[in-house]
């Protein structure tokens, strides 16, 4: 396995973890966001993928002030 095929499934794991969250409580925040990517500013492009996803699977994001 190629270290780009790696580096594919880690993403798409972390935003196959990241969609499982969401459909569990039914959204996402930035702490389940910053807990899958710990420096966001270093994962734009991985993160882009991971909103187009939960965009595409129906699962909001909220501010962690909306949150309980």
């Amino acid at each position: 396995m190629t270290e780009a095929t790696t580096k594919n499934k880690v993403k798409k794991s972390k935003v196959a973890r990241l969609i499982q969250m969401g459909r569990d409580k039914a959204y996402v925040t930035s702490d389940d966001i910053l807990h899958l990517y710990p420096e966001p500013e270093e994962h734009i492009d991985s993160l882009d993928r991971a909103f187009a996803a939960l965009f595409s699977a129906g699962i909001p994001f909220i501010d962690d002030q909306e949150d309980g």
